[in-house]
């Protein structure tokens, strides 16, 4: 571990004692948000990583922390964090198993072939040209990426491909959420047909029901197969309450989050729907940024009644943390580095409580897929 990066795990581990009093945690991080807030446009680059909803962030910084140990999905812990290098050879994905992913990432929007690395290091190229409209499952073993007008979902374990067709010939078909278990792939063919449609697809049977649109926002799927919708919003006001209803027909009882008395006047839920459900679906992690929504402050644990049972702070160091995706038990983030010595990179650590675990450093200003995530 270089003193850079030592340094900053040693600030952040601080930053994680004073989470454990919430008043304390809030001060602290009003306070490290006004220092913040000089001098932040200066820095060179900007890091493109990908959240699940398909938002690009733009964090900034120059030093990124490291830990002993990584885990993540298909990844065991205890592992050292990967060192990627982009020059490294990644010959093409085959049509027979690889195992379980670490990540899919990309050295830029569009031109580069984006890659996936495995957990011992293992890089191979995806057949695609950019790495919009790739998704990874939460678990690691499907890879979804569109061909043409269809989307392909590839069993990375066992080499399987399946192929979800467009309704019409000027259809197209995109990724839209994982359920947490990682069974079931919500597809939206909503922009190519009339009144909006959904695919479900069952990944380990390969069944494809589709499902009608619906004038609520769909962000996600329960392990059931049941979409998660919230309201859709017009406007950019402050949200502090949250409805989230399972399945498309409204018979099931919604969600109600309710905020105000546990985040500060200059927070507000992620407007974007930023929201994921636990692994054994009892809980959603609820995401909560700046006014500006320009950073994540926090993630709250909520269960199906809408109680919230605790809360992870994003961490406040020197530079700027975004929440990139969860594969259903832990929290992903992610923020570009740079470093004197080799240049930019992009760091991604896993968050579970008050546990960060590096997973990753990886090269340039990245474009990330983590398990349960997609881009586009």
């Amino acid at each position: 571990m270089s003193d850079a990066f030592r340094r900053v795990y040693q600030d952040l581990a601080e930053h994680g004692r004073n989470y454990v009093d919430p008043d304390r945690a809030i001060a602290v991080a009003r306070r490290r948000r006004m220092n913040l807030t000089v001098g932040v446009s200066a820095c060179a680059g900007v890091l493109a990583v990908v959240t699940a909803a398909g938002v690009v962030m733009q964090p900034y910084g120059e030093v990124g922390p490291t830990t002993p140990g990584s885990t993540a999905s298909g990844r065991p812990a205890g592992l050292a964090p990967l060192a990627v290098d982009s020059l490294a050879p990644a010959p093409a994905l085959p049509s027979t198993g690889v195992g379980h992913a670490t990540l899919v990432y990309a050295t830029c929007a569009a031109g580069c072939a984006p890659r996936l690395l495995l957990p011992d290091g293992q890089q191979f190229t995806l057949p695609v040209a950019s790495p919009i409209g790739v998704a990874l499952s939460p678990d690691g073993r499907w890879l979804g990426y569109p061909n043409a007008s269809r989307y392909l979902v590839r069993d990375l374990k066992g080499g399987q491909v399946l192929s979800i067709e467009p309704k019409s010939t000027a259809g197209r078909v995109t990724g839209r959420a994982w359920s947490p278990d990682s069974g079931w792939l919500l597809l939206d063919e909503s922009a190519s047909t009339e009144g909006g449609e959904f695919v479900l697809v069952g990944l380990s049977s390969g069944t494809q029901r589709r499902i009608p649109g619906s004038p609520a926002e769909v962000i996600g799927v329960r392990r059931g197969g049941e979409p998660l919708s919230i309201p859709r919003r017009r406007d950019q006001t402050r949200l502090t309450t949250l409805t989230v209803t399972a399945g498309l027909t409204g018979t099931s009882p919604p969600v109600t989050v309710e905020v105000r008395d546990r985040i500060g006047p200059d927070e507000t839920i992620d407007r974007s729907g930023m929201l994921y459900p636990s692994r054994d679906d009892s809980r959603l992690r609820v995401v909560v940024t700046t006014m500006d929504g320009d950073r994540p402050t926090r993630v709250l644990d909520v269960d199906l009644s809408g109680r919230i049972h605790s809360e992870q702070q994003v961490p406040m160091d020197s530079g700027r943390w975004y929440v990139i995706g969860s594969d259903g038990e832990r929290i992903f983030l992610g923020r570009q580095v740079n470093l004197s010595s080799d240049g930019p990179r992009t760091i991604v650590l896993s968050m579970d409580g008050l546990n960060l675990r590096e997973v990753a450093t990886l090269p340039q200003n990245a474009i990330v897929v983590m398990p349960g995530g997609r881009t586009g």
